[in-house]
């Protein structure tokens, strides 16, 4: 049944007076009580609720006949009421309304009070001990009287089905028929179908149930259900939540909980991370509330790799393959970092701030990479589609992109460019996109540091680029004592390229100072240290330089005194 259908009758059961039961019954969770609740404040504000009082029962754990009568008293609140929770405010309210009944408040208020100032005569007649706390009593004595009052309610009865043990079926429905034939009451029953607990009512229902809605929502009702038709976020998780067919309410209403503790969080990032955020949060969801419906489980899908994507896996059973298609269609496979912390989040309930920021800074710059690299190779096509005079279009859309976007272009893009401004004789504009691009990633030391190239690229580079690389690289590592990376060299028993820049841009001069000013065992480790580099193999011209400094040094001190030439001769520098 369509809920246009469900929406129609409702309001029909509504608008007239005739006492009658209506019956709303579905799968859990596709939002039966949601929709009920929806619809009544619509009706109530368009002036289609002709009863005055309305009351909204939950049967869940009720045990007993007399507990079910209190709780329509206790939860009953005026037509104008209806879309607020009961309170003791609108508790009072009823006492009072309903004292001030001519026709009934009155005689039952008077019979009420006559009864109460009689309990202590009665009590110590029949030897029964008075009790203090005589208000349980007086509120139970109340509640009898003042359900007789009732008369043209509209009342709805939830959870049934899980009523408590000492309330059955049979006494449950007994009350709901006499509300409808003696009180004149319009009664609204939501039933769970399939549920346990339910068993009984075919036996009552025909006698009862006057007309039986069947309420199934499609995924575009239940989503239009759960998130209206407002905002852009409830409108990119509804494409999510229809494309997975999810109906379930509870399900829906979750998620929206959770994305909009999301929002704040997205708000400096592109576009697409929002994107990412909102399908992710969408499909764990799915994984983790609705297995039992069909979905995958969360551990699968936080588990799967790339091998168990192949069509000749035999790896998975049936139910494994199913999930893949589900994934599959969706267009969401293997997980990413940030795919874990929205899954923990949905696990959770709530999101880890720190790792969820951490996370979305890296997706978003892999995004903004992207679109760089994107627009680089745009501009670049001004120069191969065309033979029209545009150099200067070409210049200026170049040195606009690396003025703007040098963080995400690499040493390779820099040296095509540079190469192509010197080509068309702009040497001066390539100076200056060299300049520009070392101060936006002069913070990043290894990136100047040309010894980690490839060796073919290195051969390529333009020589200004090298020339000011390595000026920038030594400039950045030159910050560290000699004697800093001497000891960690020492202590790793091996060393680094930034290790060696460091040591072959250190003058003799240091050496000497070094050598002369240390003593024990460290001063052996040093010298023997330094003197490794004149061991190896002389195609990195650095050390060499390493080996004439640090033997220069020696020597210097092997002619200040014998006893020195004879400490330095027996290091292996005569």
């Amino acid at each position: 049944m369509s809920i246009e259908i469900v929406k129609s009758q409702i309001r029909r059961f509504l608008s007239n007076d005739q006492p009658d039961v209506l019956a709303i019954k579905g799968p859990w969770g596709t939002g039966k009580t949601y929709s009920w609740n929806k619809f009544l404040l619509s009706a109530k504000l368009e002036g289609e609720v002709l009863f005055e009082t309305y009351s909204y029962v939950s049967l869940f754990g009720v045990n007993s006949l007399e507990a079910f009568k209190q709780a329509i008293l206790a939860s009953a609140v005026s037509r104008e009421l209806i879309g607020e929770e009961p309170n003791n405010k609108t508790l009072m309210k009823n006492v009072e309304d309903f004292f001030d009944s001519p026709s009934k408040g009155k005689k039952v208020k008077d019979k009420a009070f006559g009864w109460l100032t009689k309990l202590p005569e009665m009590l110590e007649k029949w030897k029964i001990p008075f009790y203090k706390d005589w208000q349980p009593l007086a509120i139970s004595v109340f509640s009898m009287f003042a359900f007789y009052s009732i008369n043209k309610w509209l009342i709805c009865v939830d959870d049934l089905e899980r009523r408590g043990s000492g309330l059955s079926m049979k006494d449950a429905l007994g009350l709901v028929s006499q509300l409808k034939e003696q009180k004149k009451c319009k009664i609204v029953l939501i039933l769970n179908e399939n549920e346990d607990g339910l068993e009984d009512l075919r036996k009552y229902k025909e006698k009862v149930i006057d007309v039986e809605l069947m309420f199934d929502t499609t995924p575009q009702e239940a989503a239009e259900i759960a998130y209206g038709t407002g905002t852009d976020i409830v409108h990119k998780l509804a494409i999510s939540t229809k494309k997975l067919e999810i109906k379930n309410i509870r399900v829906l209403k979750k998620i929206e909980r959770l994305a909009t503790q999301f929002c704040p969080l997205l708000t400096e990032y592109e576009q697409e991370v929002t994107d990412v955020v909102w399908s992710a949060l969408v499909l764990y969801s799915f994984c983790y509330y609705c297995e039992a419906d069909g979905a995958p489980s969360l551990e699968f899908v936080r588990n799967l790799q790339f091998s168990d994507l192949a069509s000749d896996n035999k790896k998975h059973g049936e139910l494994e393959r199913s999930w893949l298609a589900i994934l599959n269609r969706y267009g969401k496979m293997i997980m990413e970092e940030l795919d874990h912390v929205i899954a923990d989040s949905v696990m959770c309930g709530y999101i880890d701030e720190d790792k969820f920021r951490h996370e979305a800074a890296k997706k978003n710059s892999e995004i903004v990479l992207s679109k760089s690299l994107g627009s680089y190779g745009q501009i670049w096509e001004i120069f191969h589609d065309s033979f029209d005079e545009n150099k200067d279009q070409l210049i200026q859309a170049f040195s606009q992109k690396f003025t703007k976007d040098s963080k995400h272009l690499d040493p390779r893009q820099l040296n095509e460019v540079v190469g192509l401004f010197k080509g068309l004789g702009e040497a001066q504009n390539a100076s200056e996109i060299i300049a520009i691009y070392i101060e936006q990633r002069g913070e990043e030391t290894e990136l100047f540091n040309i010894n980690r190239l490839p060796r073919v690229f290195q051969n390529q580079l333009d020589q200004e680029i090298v020339e000011k690389f390595n000026k920038k690289y030594q400039d950045s590592v030159m910050v560290e004592s000699l004697a800093d990376v001497l000891n960690r060299i020492d202590r790793n028993k091996s060393w680094s390229d930034r290790d060696v820049v460091i040591l072959s841009n250190t003058p003799s001069e240091d050496y000497y100072d070094l050598f002369k000013n240390t003593r024990c065992q460290t001063l052996s480790s040093y010298i023997e240290t330094c003197l490794k580099f004149g061991k190896l193999d002389g195609s990195d011209v650095r050390y060499n330089d390493i080996r004439n400094a640090v033997e220069g040094a020696l020597k210097r001190i092997g002619a200040e005194s014998p006893l020195n030439k004879l400490r330095v001769a027996a290091k292996g520098v005569v």
